[in-house]
């Protein structure tokens, strides 16, 4: 994408392949908003790529993916975590079906809290839980800890959650900088199964 997010990680990506020695077959951008991809993805099938990788924001990354389906183009795709969220699935359908990404959370199934909130989830859903519930409820839990312990005052709830450190939650180890930015160092793979953004078998 011709975003300053989209070139940035194309940037690194780039710098990245070279040091491993991997060839990029293509480079082709688009630009935020665009309606049709159908000239890029119409090279892409014919270029000996075997993996596109996606860095959007989530509604132009679903509108690649629907036309990639429509193109029948017979590629893996992987979108990098910032092009993440419900458009994708909402716009592209469907062809968002398998996509493949990396989640700067880290899922513990064998945690016993992990697996007690799987367990309940599952439980009252007849599903296993995706990656914005787990996201939700850790955020609703330590937001809530930080809330009883600080009452009404804000700026002690701001300040409680800039000096969590190492808080246990079940999408692994919840640390923030000084700006408010959670920090994480393990990932997780993720896909989209049946609509639902799901961990990998």
């Amino acid at each position: 994408q011709n975003s300053d997010y989209g070139v940035g990680v194309f940037n690194v990506l780039k710098a990245e392949m070279e040091k491993g020695g991997v060839i990029m077959t293509n480079d082709e951008h688009f630009e935020i908003g665009s309606v049709d991809m159908r000239t890029q993805l119409t090279k892409i099938k014919s270029s000996d790529a075997e993996l596109v990788l996606l860095a959007g924001y989530p509604k132009d990354i679903g509108q690649i993916l629907r036309q990639a389906s429509e193109l029948k183009l017979d590629k893996k795709f992987f979108a990098h975590s910032g092009s993440i969220g419900p458009d994708v699935v909402k716009v592209g359908g469907t062809g968002a079906e398998n996509l493949l990404f990396l989640y700067e959370i880290s899922v513990n199934k064998e945690d016993q809290k992990t697996k007690s909130f799987f367990d309940r989830y599952e439980q009252k859903y007849s599903d296993s839980p995706e990656l914005f519930s787990m996201i939700a409820y850790d955020t609703t839990v330590l937001l809530g800890e930080k809330i009883r312990e600080c009452k009404e005052d804000v700026e002690c709830v701001k300040n409680a959650l800039y000096n969590t450190v190492n808080y246990p939650g079940i999408t692994g180890l919840i640390n923030f900088d000084n700006k408010g930015d959670i920090i994480r160092d393990l990932f997780t793979l993720f896909t989209i199964k049946e609509g639902k953004f799901v961990i990998t078998e």
